[in-house]
């Protein structure tokens, strides 16, 4: 067997995933599939339907899969976390930090210690050559898929071991061939949510982790009570939906005063900024390119980059002002601001300020 053509693929049970596999075997890869179990109490049907989709997937491809158990790892890293960011009056973004923190490292270790080359994962997102750069990453093929967003806090060095080989492929694509191959039986309906969690997975946390405070709604320009929330954690930057509270114009959440338990509102004027703060920034390319480069800047998962400048802040190691060419709405603290140039992933960092 050649070592060079060998792979652990991610698999959760879902058509991505599954086809995926299908594809490096279909290339002559020697395949082995991992499953990693993340979620505890609670969740024991998903969990357990998951893994026997798996492993109906596993014979229908005539792949071995490995099963690994990061439920501690993943409640004390993601959860705990998430619980923290809601206290703080910020919105998590807990992809950003799972696919590094628990999903990439433990699918790159497990292949090592399985003595595979490689590493492969469902993401909508390729890999490519640049001149200066080496091996980069870049935004998937299709614009209502790419999934870069959640990536920009890998390491650069696992890159050349990493294979993502729907890169190329649109959602459809990857639909239609799971029908003809006759595997949409097997895989399971897709999810959206963290970890394949329906719905809102703000309910992975909050029972008895949050206190719900009732508190103000307060017109951010005039200082004006028009009505009360019903606890920080249920609001968040830009939000429109859930206020109850009628107008001339539509309001929007603005602010978010933790230690002064209000939530100020304002009208969708007052949701622009142009310049931001990140904290905790992570390139995967030289910092120097980052500052010199031609850059868009995303500050939401389904956000259009928008053309601006990344700048050095001397305040503090891994913080940096971005500054757009003209405002954007909703620069939501806690969320992830990232970094493109052109279709190339440079990195990005939390919103902070």
């Amino acid at each position: 067997m050649d070592k060079r053509r060998t792979c652990l693929v991610a698999l959760s049970g879902g058509v991505d995933s599954t086809i995926t596999a299908y594809l490096l075997k279909k290339e002559g890869y020697h395949v082995e599939g991992l499953y990693l179990e993340l979620l505890g109490s609670g969740f024991e049907e998903s969990v357990r339907t998951q893994k026997e989709r798996v492993l109906e997937i596993g014979d229908s491809l005539g792949i071995r899969v490995h099963f690994l158990d990061l439920r501690r790892e993943f409640h004390e890293t993601i959860i705990s976390y998430f619980i923290e960011a809601y206290k703080r009056g910020l919105t998590p973004n807990p992809c950003t930090l799972c696919n590094p923190l628990i999903k990439f490292r433990a699918g790159l270790s497990t292949a090592k210690s399985l003595g595979l080359e490689h590493f492969a994962t469902g993401h909508y997102v390729k890999k490519g050559t640049h001149p200066r750069l080496g091996c980069v990453l870049m935004k998937g093929a299709d614009p209502k898929k790419d999934q870069s967003y959640f990536l920009y806090r890998l390491r650069p060095e696992w890159l050349q071991s990493l294979i993502f080989p729907l890169g190329e492929k649109t959602k459809e694509e990857v639909r239609t061939l799971a029908k003809r191959l006759g595997l949409s039986q097997v895989v399971l309906e897709e999810s959206q949510e963290v970890c394949f969690v329906k719905g809102d997975y703000r309910e992975l946390v909050y029972p008895g982790e949050i206190e719900e405070r009732p508190g103000p709604i307060v017109f951010k320009r005039t200082g004006e009570v028009l009505g009360r929330h019903k606890g920080i954690f249920n609001y968040t930057i830009g939000q429109r939906r859930g206020l109850g509270i009628p107008g001339p114009e539509p309001y929007y959440v603005v602010q978010l005063d933790v230690d002064g338990n209000r939530v100020y509102i304002g009208t969708k004027k007052d949701t622009l900024r142009r310049s931001f703060f990140i904290e905790q920034a992570n390139w995967l390319v030289p910092e120097d390119y980052v500052l010199e480069a031609v850059t868009s800047i995303k500050i939401r998962s389904r956000h259009m980059p928008a053309p601006g400048r990344v700048m050095k802040e001397s305040r503090g190691h891994g913080r940096y002002k971005i500054v757009f060419d003209e405002p954007q709405s909703s620069v939501t603290p806690g969320q992830a601001a990232v970094v493109y140039e052109g279709d190339i992933l440079l990195g990005g960092g939390v919103i902070c300020s």
